[in-house]
């Protein structure tokens, strides 16, 4: 999935001239969109998207992918700051009071 000039897939941002692997499955970033939308939005991204994504996993009880996490970001126009040679990014989001919100029910196609 392309995002201005980013290039996501499923493992997260395409850097270092690689071929992208296959866009995340969208189930799975509408799960994380269902997360970010019970997060505060920060204007400065310090929350690592491959630690971020195990938070959603835990909260959802299924797996997300790493560009699924960032492609939701992207989409609920959350703060980003990709990461220098790496698939991974900052988001803009802050967890307050996440351990009590419901668990997500999980709808996969």
């Amino acid at each position: 999935m392309k995002y201005n000039e980013m290039q996501v897939d499923a493992n997260g941002i395409v850097c270092g001239g690689k071929t992208p692997k296959g866009d995340p499955e969208l189930w799975q970033i509408e799960i994380c969109k269902r997360f970010f939308n019970l997060c505060v939005p920060v204007k400065h991204p310090k929350r690592f998207s491959y630690g971020l994504k195990h938070e959603i996993e835990n909260w959802a009880e299924t797996y997300v992918s790493n560009g699924a996490c960032i492609c939701a970001a992207i989409e609920a126009g959350l703060t980003i700051k990709a990461i220098p040679n790496s698939p991974n990014a900052y988001i803009g989001v802050a967890l307050h009071g996440m351990g009590t919100r419901s668990k997500a029910p999980v709808a996969r196609d």
